[in-house]
C-alpha cells in the first residue's frame, strides 16, 4: 500500500511540473514517476509559475526550447 501512495503522489508532483507521461506511467512504476518529479518542470507550468525563481525558469525556457517541446499551446500549422 505505501507504494502505491508514493506513486500516487509523485504522478501529483509530475502532473504539476507538466509531465503527463511520466505520471502516467508512474502511478504504475514509481520510480518513473520519482525521475519525472526530480527533473526540471515545464516553464509554463503550475509549479514553474509558481515556485521557480527566474534564473530556474529561463533555464527550464532554454531546455524545454532546445527540445524543441512546447511550453504552452501549439502554434496553428501554416496553410500552404
Amino acid at each position: 500500500m505505501p507504494v502505491q501512495s508514493t506513486g500516487a503522489l509523485l504522478a501529483g508532483i509530475c502532473l504539476l511540473k507538466g509531465k503527463r507521461f511520466p505520471a502516467l506511467i508512474g502511478i504504475f512504476v514509481p520510480v518513473v514517476a520519482l525521475v519525472g518529479a526530480l527533473r526540471l518542470g515545464r516553464p509554463n507550468s503550475r509549479w514553474g509559475r509558481r515556485l521557480y525563481t527566474d534564473p530556474k525558469r529561463e533555464r527550464s525556457r532554454r531546455h524545454y526550447s532546445a527540445l524543441g517541446q512546447a511550453s504552452g499551446p501549439l502554434p496553428a500549422k501554416a496553410s500552404r
